[in-house]
């Protein structure tokens, strides 16, 4: 999403038909089944584009699993929509689709401002509330469409009044397709309609914000939808910046929208989308509510003081869990300056989340190689889908490379990213010339050394070295001596130097490491060091600190990677003669898709004959 700041001179605008369509609860179906819902998702698409086609709609944007087009008539697009709420109906009905997914409709008729080749305004705006308006399966219509549509079809109606979303105010109708949508909301009293020839006539006089993205995610006026993926990633909530001094909001909601935008772009978090927020808002809840009641993990709240041209903001950074604020800033700006003010802030807030959940301050290094927060967002989640480390986190990563490649010049980078790239595709064995890969490989680590020589160059040169090239534990340990010298504070160089001491038999060191990287990075996100510390810690007959290590993050969830340290715990309670607890743990592992293939590997295969006796005493051989 980008956010306009919209005056009367030199502006494209028209009057336009806005359709928008939006799938009901994309999220909880990517949860069930990935393939499957892409898959379905695919198919409804086809119908979809088919029918904009007969009825001449065209797209102009879209939005994950979000479509707007804009059609030449309203009756065209209120009957593109019924009959693609049909057709839905009627897949849905059949036996052979497995994921049956539902879509909210929402058609308005106003005035919109023509941006490149995006559309942008108020009538988009009202189209996507339209849209977080009506039911699954349904379509809400604003009183413009309406007025056009009701003497040329023989549709049924149902008038909800005035209503009010966010900043926007419309009277709405659904379109009844079956008589048991009928239904009735409350209603916003308003002193009356503007007619067509005075919406076709409206100027925005002054400042106006406008949002062509955020917005098409489902409102929380009707039900909360707290989105988490498989991988429980952290949950964001930006609270809305109320804007002090001044009648004017605009600023305030500007920001708002932006931060919103920018963080939702990375995909190692959950962002709620700005209707709950702007909704939460209006509930005028505490913020430990927000909290308990949408499962947030960190909130940014903030304010902006306006005095004329000059604003002064201050925001910052809570986290729920430490009950402390991590981070806090304050910012002079001037209004013409909003645009570049929402993309720094948005970008710092990225690299604050890096060191509160990733990284720790090791973070902050890799923004200063990127001139964007486009480019540096990309690369983040180029990051993540790396350390998937799976055939599928590969392909993803490689597609977020060539975009990165796009739109950032920076040599290093490319040259980094290519190199972690090779090195996956050979540990994955998906390599077509393995000899090419490791001679290109060999070039790339020594380069980054030659040129860049900082801590990740010798990082990589280390995890190449015991791989691929000589594999001597004293060489490569020495490059993981030379990173740390550079920078005692990289987890990612502690984590590689544990891996390759662990692997030379320096267990004890490796624990050393690997204590050190949680100190670093106390969230762990994904529990990626504890898949690693707390199986070392058991066969090292270090047990007291695995539950020491565990106890914080035992009412967290779990994947079925991670529901291993369920499994681990659970022997642990077996072994101490707590066998009810164990089984409790025992039933949570295998509710959160316990692998036994994956616990049988686990450490190579050292970990399961250790704790499979206490697991049997459990009844883990009978699940």
């Amino acid at each position: 999403m980008r956010l306009f700041f919209i005056v009367t001179s030199n502006i494209d605008r028209k009057i336009a038909v806005i359709f928008v369509a939006d799938v009901v609860g994309y999220s909880k179906h990517m949860e069930k089944d990935e393939d499957a819902t892409i898959n379905s998702y695919n198919s409804c698409e086809k119908i979809l584009h088919k029918l904009l086609k007969k009825y001449k709609g065209s797209v102009f944007n879209t939005a994950g699993d979000s479509v707007l087009a804009e059609f030449p008539s309203a009756v065209n697009a209120v009957e593109c929509g019924v009959e693609f709420q049909k057709e839905i109906k009627k897949r849905n009905n059949s036996q052979n689709e497995s994921v049956k997914l539902e879509f909210r409709l929402g058609i308005n008729m106003g005035d919109v401002v023509a941006k490149d080749s995006n559309l942008i305004g108020d009538g988009v705006n009202i189209a996507a509330r339209l849209e977080a308006l009506a039911q699954p399966n349904g379509i809400s219509i604003s009183k413009s469409v309406y007025d056009f549509v009701v003497p040329k079809t023989k549709m049924t109606f149902n008038d909800l009044g005035v209503q009010k979303v966010k900043q926007n105010e419309f009277h709405a109708f659904d379109i009844l397709l079956d008589p048991s949508q009928k239904r009735t909301l409350k209603n916003k009293k308003s002193k009356g309609f503007m007619s067509i020839a005075a919406i076709a006539a409206l100027l925005v006089i002054g400042l106006s914000v406008f949002s062509t993205s955020s917005i098409f995610k489902e409102d929380t006026t009707q039900e909360v939808q707290i989105q988490k993926n498989k991988n429980s990633l952290p949950t964001i909530l930006v609270k809305p910046f109320q804007t002090l001094g001044s009648d004017n909001s605009s600023v305030g909601t500007a920001l708002t929208e932006g931060v919103i935008s920018i963080l939702s772009k990375y995909n190692g978090i959950n962002v709620l989308s700005s209707s709950t927020s702007f909704n939460i808002l209006e509930q005028d809840i505490s913020d430990d509510e927000i909290g308990r009641k949408f499962g947030v993990n960190y909130l940014i709240k903030g304010s902006v003081q306006a005095f004329g041209q000059q604003n002064r903001l201050t925001v910052e950074l809570y986290d729920f869990k430490k009950r402390t604020i991590s981070w806090s800033d304050l910012l002079d700006f001037q209004q013409k300056d909003i645009f570049k003010v929402q993309d720094d802030l948005g970008t710092n807030l990225l690299v604050e989340l890096q060191v509160n959940m990733v990284e720790g301050q090791n973070a902050k290094k890799w923004l200063a190689e990127f001139d964007s927060s486009e480019a540096y967002t990309v690369f983040l989640n180029h990051k993540n889908e790396w350390r998937r480390w799976t055939p599928e986190g590969y392909n993803k990563h490689l597609e977020l490379f060539d975009k990165l490649q796009k739109i950032s010049s920076n040599q290093y980078v490319m040259e980094f990213i290519e190199g972690w790239t090779i090195y996956q595709r050979l540990r994955l064995g998906l390599s077509q010339n393995r000899e090419k890969d490791i001679a290109r490989l060999d070039y790339i680590s020594q380069n980054i050394i030659n040129t860049k020589g900082n801590d990740d160059a010798y990082l990589m040169r280390a995890d190449v070295e015991f791989n691929f090239l000589s594999k001597d534990c004293d060489i490569a340990m020495s490059h993981i001596n030379k990173a740390l010298s550079i920078n005692s504070a990289n987890p990612d160089v502690l984590n590689v130097g544990a891996n390759i001491s662990e692997r030379c038999g320096l267990a004890e060191k490796a624990v050393g490491y690997r204590y050190e990287a949680l100190r670093l990075m106390p969230n762990d996100v994904q529990h990626m060091v504890k898949m690693q510390l707390a199986p070392q810690l058991y066969i090292l007959d270090r047990k007291d600190e695995i539950k020491t290590l565990l106890k914080d993050v035992l009412n967290d969830e779990f994947s079925n990677k991670t529901s291993l340290l369920l499994i681990l715990y659970a022997a642990l309670e077996a072994e101490s003669g707590n066998l009810d607890e164990a089984k409790k743990l025992l039933a949570r592992a295998n509710k959160a898709g316990l692998k036994i293939s994956r616990l049988q590997n686990w450490k190579n295969g050292e970990i399961y004959p250790l704790i499979k006796p206490y697991l049997d005493e459990i009844g883990y051989l009978n699940q």
